[in-house]
């Protein structure tokens, strides 16, 4: 399995609804075949999130009206919608059996996949999520956070796909040369395609690890204990990059 979580620009923690960039990342779905949601965006799509679980009798009652939005918008009708439906506790298995029952023609992934990564991020550049939760990524990467609720059916989620920029590149707001690697690492990381005044590591709580105003290209993690960790770069004096890695 392969998950790469990357934080483009400055996150700031603001309201639910309100629109900033997307991180990139990416994530296996139940087939075993990996998405990036830059590339999805790249080649003009427009991405609907669904945060999901099963068992959650609001997240699964609203998923025949996000199949008809697919229907008009989607690959069958021309379109570049796609639905991706992300869960944090199910397996691939699991909402597999689930699709095989009810057929949507949505990308699912499970805890296997990355799923736990990804809504585990989302949570913590929004500072809470709640189920069902819609999120509708734009090509430009604007994002609006949790569309909730939909009071007037799925369509309120349509009214905010339309209104998606197709003018602007997603290489306006993202820094696609800017690699970490390897990812996951036990002893060294390295990066590439930016120069930094600052880098930082730092845990998902925000306690900063290590932090250094030299100008390096790489750094020893041999002393980290096994998990998901924050890097960090900095040019004048502003957070330029934000990625996600793991220590195993």
């Amino acid at each position: 399995m392969k998950f790469v979580l990357a934080f483009v620009g400055i996150l700031l923690l603001v309201e639910n609804s309100s629109a900033q960039v997307a991180p990139d990342f990416t994530i296996t779905d139940i087939n075993g075949v990996e998405h990036n949601l830059y590339e999805r965006l790249n080649s003009e799509h427009t991405v609907i999130i669904n945060f999901f679980f099963l068992g959650c009798t609001p997240c699964e009652y609203y998923l025949p009206d996000l199949k008809q939005l697919n229907i008009e918008y989607g690959a069958a009708a021309g379109g570049g919608l796609e639905i991706w439906v992300i869960s944090k506790q199910d397996e691939s298995a699991e909402l597999a059996a689930f699709n095989l029952e009810n057929d949507y023609p949505f990308y699912f992934f499970g805890v296997d996949g990355g799923g736990y990564d990804v809504v585990q991020a989302f949570e913590i550049i929004y500072d809470t999520l709640f189920y069902p939760n819609y999120t509708v990524v734009c090509p430009d990467a604007s994002t609006t956070f949790d569309i909730w609720p939909v009071t007037d059916g799925i369509w309120e989620i349509e009214s905010v796909m339309l209104q998606c920029n197709y003018d602007v590149a997603i290489e306006s707001v993202s820094n696609s040369d800017f690699k970490i690697y390897p990812n996951p690492a036990s002893t060294m990381i390295q990066f590439e395609g930016e120069n930094f005044d600052k880098i930082r590591i730092s845990e998902l709580n925000g306690r900063i690890l290590f932090e250094t105003e030299s100008s390096i290209n790489q750094i020893a993690i041999e002393n980290l204990e096994p998990g998901m960790y924050l890097f960090s770069g900095f040019k004048n004096n502003q957070q330029i990059i934000t990625s996600l890695f793991m220590k195993k």
